[in-house]
């Protein structure tokens, strides 16, 4: 986003504060934040700042949708402990005694996962924020452009945020409208996957017809686009594998002028560069402010002396890169630039790294400015080399994983079998999207997450660290647990997933 947008996080919250701006509440399974009824705010002062006179102008609503990007912030701090950390790409150092971490790391997890937990609330604070804005913003008088603007936006949050929720958990509530009291909330179980997704391509589609294509100005830059509705629609597409679907409208992307692949692999993850021309979307942070700064960096950064400093703060040692990652890139690879790597001082382990999160700017610990990239350009040529693959044009894909290993510095591939152009199709996303947010997915979507992570389990069993020493994958763990509070308030209505 650009500067303007990002501080205006903390200008809404000391807006509010003068204002008396209350949030309630009213959402006691998913613990969002959500309107009360007019009636409880009828009993205040008509003088008085209260929602009940709040989401009447232009400028409020433009309040109110900049809360729902801060809102996920909350979803997606520990997005990576769910996605990579989870797989074989990236595991926690025990050293650092996070059980939260280990467990997930380990398949070992409890539905008492404070990660978890921290992870179903926030996304469905950013629900129920989209959802406030999508049900009030049809009776306020202002311009027609802002306001397709202001639902687009809205829309493609609660899109993104419900494709993490049932990828993660699998039937999950279905909330599309706004709760005003907590005794709502109650009415709502798990709905299922079906379901689910059919609001999620619904609301990208509408995305898709309400977005601009840019932004005019730089206060708005990292905000939703048409671009970003499109390439999130065609992940969805793959992920059902309709195939033809997701390829129309990943090709639309790729038609457009608006994204493109940088020349250089470490210029995407600069943070000084953000909202490149390669990223198509991402959770926006800014440096060395209190609660607007992103702290990846310290998570990737060992915890243990490793004889430099890495990063102001120090590390936590809950992010590192597995040795199965790190063999997986191939001789002359320029993206291993992007790794770092020590030994410790004392017993002599060797630590690997992202760098894609190191702010060296940033004075204090989780105060980086590196934003949390959720969609960009080579993911795309990637998902469409994928679609082209699974129709059997193979031929055509090529191009578009050539584009991304030449970038890379690696020569192109050729004259693969399906089969075969599966296999390298797969490598090559993980060795271009590691620690971003896709590994678990990846396998998920690939229907080989049982056995290509129960190998890595048996082929590193040598390191207690990096899998565990009982770590296995059972069916029942192909989706994470609800946290055990949600089923402990609404039993009937909330199962939890068999196995936990």
């Amino acid at each position: 986003m650009g500067l303007h947008f990002r501080i205006f996080d903390i200008e809404i919250v000391n807006k509010m504060k003068k204002k008396r701006y209350l949030y309630r509440t009213c959402l006691l399974l998913m613990t969002a934040l959500a309107a009360c009824s007019e009636s409880y705010f009828d009993r205040y002062p008509d003088d008085q700042f209260t929602e009940g006179v709040f989401y009447n102008s232009e400028q409020d609503f433009i309040e109110a949708v900049n809360s729902i990007y801060s809102a996920q912030r909350g979803h997606y701090r520990r997005f990576y402990a769910i996605a990579d950390v989870s797989s074989d790409d990236a595991y926690n150092y025990k050293g650092n005694n996070n059980l939260n971490a280990t467990t997930i790391n380990e398949s070992t997890i409890f539905s008492d996962n404070v990660y978890i937990k921290d992870f179903w609330e926030a996304g469905y604070r950013v629900i129920a924020r989209a959802n406030i804005v999508l049900d009030r913003i049809e009776r306020v008088n202002m311009d027609t452009g802002r306001k397709n603007q202001f639902v687009g936006e809205a829309r493609f949050l609660r899109a993104m945020t419900y494709f993490n929720l049932v990828r993660i958990f699998g039937d999950v509530p279905l909330v599309t409208s706004e709760l005003r009291t907590a005794s709502e909330a109650f009415n709502f179980g798990r709905e299922n996957t079906t379901s689910v997704y059919t609001s999620i391509i619904q609301d990208l589609q509408e995305a898709i017809h309400f977005l601009p294509d840019d932004y005019p100005t730089d206060i708005d830059q990292g905000r939703a686009t048409k671009v970003a509705a499109k390439t999130m629609l065609g992940k969805v597409y793959l992920t059902q594998k309709n195939y033809s679907a997701a390829l129309s409208i990943l090709e639309e992307v790729i038609q457009s002028p608006k994204a493109y692949l940088l020349d250089n692999y470490e210029d995407i993850f600069n943070p000084d560069n953000p909202n490149n021309a390669e990223i198509i979307f991402a959770v926006q942070y800014m440096r060395n402010i209190p609660g607007q700064g992103s702290g990846w960096g310290n998570d990737a950064a060992p915890n243990i002396p490793i004889g430099r400093v890495v990063v102001r703060g120090g590390g936590g040692g809950s992010f590192h890169i597995t040795r199965d990652l790190y063999r997986a890139f191939e001789n002359g690879d320029r993206r291993l630039t992007m790794v770092d790597s020590a030994h410790a001082t004392t017993g002599g382990r060797r630590f690997y790294w992202t760098k894609k999160y190191i702010d060296p700017e940033m004075l204090t610990a989780n105060s980086a400015a590196n934003d949390w990239i959720v969609l960009r350009y080579a993911d795309v040529l990637l998902m469409a080399a994928e679609a082209l693959n699974e129709l059997g044009r193979g031929i055509e894909a090529e191009t578009y994983l050539n584009d991304v290993r030449n970038r890379a510095g690696l020569e192109d591939i050729t004259n693969l079998s399906q089969v075969d152009m599966r296999a390298v199709i797969a490598q090559e996303r993980r060795v271009e999207l590691n620690c971003e947010g896709h590994r678990w997915f990846e396998l998920l979507r690939s229907g080989n997450l049982k056995e290509i992570m129960n190998k890595h389990f048996t082929d590193y069993r040598d390191d207690d660290h990096e899998v565990g020493q009982n770590s296995v994958i059972e069916d029942h763990e192909l989706v994470f647990p609800l946290p055990k509070d949600q089923v402990d308030l609404n039993p009937s209505k909330l199962p939890q997933n068999k196995g936990y």
